[in-house]
């Protein structure tokens, strides 16, 4: 098997262009490896705020639920029930120290006067 000039000239020729596809192939990943990594930590931080905003969705979700309970009609009614009980117990506690001050403060006998 004899090789010519230029079957060596032609594979010397094809080993340089795989060579050379190979370096810009390597050059392409690279590139793409970085634009990857790029993404990547976008999408991280993107994950983090969409994390955050869930969060505070959830709370102000529950904030909603706790004010719409404490103002409902039957725990408002509840609440009004029981301040006018607690408003009536005063007025008459009221009317029973107005009476013991009454009396206490009424004339006293003279301690001296049975002696």
């Amino acid at each position: 098997m004899e090789l010519s000039t230029s079957t060596i000239l032609t594979l010397i020729g094809m080993a340089i262009s795989v060579i050379s596809a190979a370096a810009i192939a390597k050059q392409r990943l690279a590139a793409v490896i970085e634009q990857l990594s790029d993404i990547e930590m976008r999408l991280r931080k993107i994950d983090q705020r969409v994390d955050r905003h869930e969060t505070q969705v959830e709370m102000q979700a529950q904030r909603t639920s706790v004010l719409s309970g404490m103002m409902s009609p039957d725990i408002q009614e509840r609440r009004h029930r029981e301040i006018a009980t607690l408003t009536a117990d005063v007025a008459a506690m009221r009317h029973q120290v107005d009476k013991l001050t009454a009396m206490h403060n009424g004339k006293h006998p003279s301690i001296n006067a049975g002696k």
